[in-house]
């Protein structure tokens, strides 16, 4: 349990700079149809908006990052994480992995990248 607990005092917690640089590259080439898509409270510009983000669907809105999950081990839970990952089901609709296709250059969400967005969340989504 000893190095466990060290393991993880050593990996560095990611700063909102690093989580936007992912969110970022992840919708390279698709910037321009993300509000028209998602809805205009789908953003990322700051961590205020970040944390605010939600998108529509049938009328419920949906967080990208539920305040509940925040700080408790719980990010792999947020609606953003689980979409990146694996896809999602929403109001009984399936939603593939995002970005949709992957990005400009095909590409996902990495392993790394994951865990990565989920220590900033389980960590108080720090700046």
């Amino acid at each position: 349990m000893t190095e466990k607990c060290s393991a993880a005092t050593t990996e560095s917690t990611p700063t909102f700079l690093e989580i936007q640089a992912i969110l970022d590259h992840l919708v390279l080439g698709k910037e321009a149809d993300l509000k028209l898509i998602h809805g205009d409270h789908f953003d990322w510009s700051t961590k205020a908006l970040l944390l605010a983000a939600y998108v529509e669907r049938s009328s419920h809105q949906y967080p990208l990052i539920d305040g509940s999950l925040i700080n408790n081990g719980r990010g792999n839970e947020t609606n953003l994480v689980r979409i990146l990952t694996a896809g999602i089901t929403l109001d009984g609709r399936a939603y593939p992995r995002m970005p949709y296709r992957g990005n400009i250059d095909d590409e996902y969400a990495t392993p790394e990248q994951l865990t990565r967005i989920t220590l900033w969340i389980d960590s108080n989504c720090p700046d």
